[in-house]
């Protein structure tokens, strides 16, 4: 998702509980981001390199 300028979206704090990509699926929490779930082929270093804030994993 996009915001008008083309970059990306804004919300406000506590609003996004959920992220969701072609890579992954992210709960967002008061502790951060927990990893729930996996594209096929993409692993969790594949995550670890590409997210930020740093995730936990279940």
């Amino acid at each position: 998702m996009t915001g008008r300028t083309g970059g990306p979206a804004l919300t406000g704090r506590g609003v996004v509980h959920r992220i969701i990509t072609d890579l992954a699926v992210l709960d967002v929490g008061p502790d951060g981001l927990t990893l729930r779930e996996l594209a096929p082929g993409v692993t969790t270093d594949d995550i670890r390199e590409r997210a930020q804030p740093p995730h936990r994993s279940p």
